[in-house]
């Protein structure tokens, strides 16, 4: 192949994973202010639980003097890490995704906060 050709088709690629890494980024980020956010106008997702954890939408575990909240970018970074190590993920838009729920995590002030006391305690 004629390496002008060669080229062309490379620097096509490019621009082709560069966009469906932007879409899922975009889409992620998207999802996860759609979702999350207080005032979203979409119904809130019932919640599933047992006994005292809360698996579904969000992960709470609830004690006495309060609860532990395990953030989405934290379980999200926690599945994402094993596959970035073993480059076993090919999809750029995958990629994207889980990349840009991860940054919608991190743009929350309690973003770090995992304890969260109890109301009657904090007065």
């Amino acid at each position: 192949m004629d390496m002008k050709v060669h080229n062309i088709l490379e620097k096509e690629t490019n621009i082709e994973d560069f966009a469906k890494l932007f879409a899922g980024l975009i889409a992620g980020f998207s999802f996860f202010i759609v979702s999350s956010y207080q005032k979203s106008p979409v119904k809130k997702l019932p919640e599933r639980k047992i006994k005292n954890v809360s698996y579904f939408p969000n992960i709470k575990i609830q004690k006495k003097d309060g609860h532990y909240h395990i953030h989405h970018w934290i379980i999200l970074s926690a599945l994402y890490a094993p596959f970035i190590l073993a480059e076993r993920l090919r999809s750029k838009f995958l990629h994207g995704f889980l990349i840009g729920s991860i940054v919608q995590g991190l743009t929350y002030k309690d973003r770090f906060q995992i304890k969260y006391h109890s109301k009657a305690q904090t007065q």
